[in-house]
């Protein structure tokens, strides 16, 4: 067999493209040509500019009003203090001119039924009645109607007027009875102590332990200690159980008794034991208690305090001042002729 050829095999070269960008023009590289601004477009801009604008001056003119008005206030208040300050200055200086004024005069005296003229305050120039003095303490009744507690320096004596009636040829002018003006005197004082024993007067004190006085259909029990009060479900009476110890019943006895049987109440409230006040193993204790509230060196002296209808009580009867006013008058009257009231 003929040998075979042997071809030579080579690979063709490949051919080498040159690598690079295409060129690009240069007008695509710009952005696109804005769109021409019509009027309407330039008018609405101009409008939102003017707006801004207006805004901004509103703005600014709101801040300076309220810095006006800031400004405005501290002036008045600067003027409002200096006013306070000078005020308090004159009332300072009133004050001490007063004070001075009190201590150069000479604090007057006076006696319980003296009539008397308010000298200051809100009854100043009203013609008042002195019912009571304690220590610097002066209640007085005020044209027959408020009570007042007041000081001697609030207080003139009254200008002597000779109110005498004038008297007819011929006739005498009758001289006053003691005995009719004491009757007369216990007549308003048992008007005065109605007025109190009335329910709606006197149950918010009928408290366990309170001081008071009673009587019975016959005789003067004294002051006693009240151990209880109730109204009756049935009658719709009142009554109080009172531990008292009257001359006759020297070691104390339990009563029950009618409210009107009430005379005076106390001011004075002594403290109950918490046991069967009624017992018989109590009434030893009371009347021990009894017996040192009787006997103090106070009370002794001054008498056993009862409460007042007006300051204390708050009974709103209109015939209160009036009868106060009218008992303190008697008094007065029976003492200046010596006679016991």
């Amino acid at each position: 067999k003929a040998p075979l050829a042997k071809v030579a095999l080579a690979k063709a070269p490949l051919a080498k493209a040159p690598l690079g960008k295409a060129p690009v023009a240069v007008g695509a590289l710009q952005p696109p040509a804005a769109a021409p601004v019509t009027g309407q477009a330039a008018a609405a801009i101009a409008a939102r500019a003017a707006a801004a604008k207006a805004a901004t001056a509103k703005e600014a003119a709101a801040k300076a009003a309220a810095a006006q008005a800031f400004a405005a206030k501290a002036v008045a208040a600067k003027e409002a203090a200096a006013k306070a300050a000078a005020a308090a200055a004159a009332a300072k200086v009133a004050k001490a001119a007063a004070a001075a004024a009190q201590v150069a005069a000479p604090v007057e005296t006076f006696e319980v039924g003296e009539a008397v003229e308010m000298r200051s305050g809100e009854f100043e120039g009203c013609a008042a009645q002195i019912l009571s003095i304690d220590e610097g303490d002066i209640t007085v009744l005020i044209n027959g109607a408020d009570v007042v507690v007041c000081s001697a320096p609030e207080l003139q004596k009254a200008a002597a007027v000779a109110a005498v009636a004038a008297v007819s040829p011929g006739v005498e002018e009758v001289a006053e009875d003691p005995e009719t003006m004491q009757a007369d005197l216990a007549a308003k004082r048992e008007e005065l102590r109605q007025i109190m024993i009335k329910p709606d007067n006197v149950a918010p004190f009928l408290n366990r332990g309170r001081l008071v006085y009673m009587k019975d259909a016959a005789s003067d029990l004294g002051w006693g200690i009240l151990v209880s009060a109730a109204k009756s479900a049935h009658t719709q009476q009142w009554a109080v159980k009172v531990f008292v110890a009257p001359d006759d019943k020297p070691a104390g006895q339990m009563r029950s008794l009618h409210l009107s049987r009430l005379q005076k109440i106390s001011k004075v409230r002594t403290n109950l034991p918490e046991v069967a006040a009624e017992a018989q193993e109590s009434n030893a204790l009371l009347l021990t208690t009894l017996t040192k509230v009787k006997h103090h060196k106070k009370f002794i002296a001054e008498g056993i305090p009862e409460l007042d209808l007006v300051v204390e009580m708050n009974v709103k009867d209109e015939a209160v001042g009036t009868l106060i006013a009218a008992i303190a008058e008697l008094e007065g009257r029976l003492a200046a002729m010596g006679t016991s009231a």
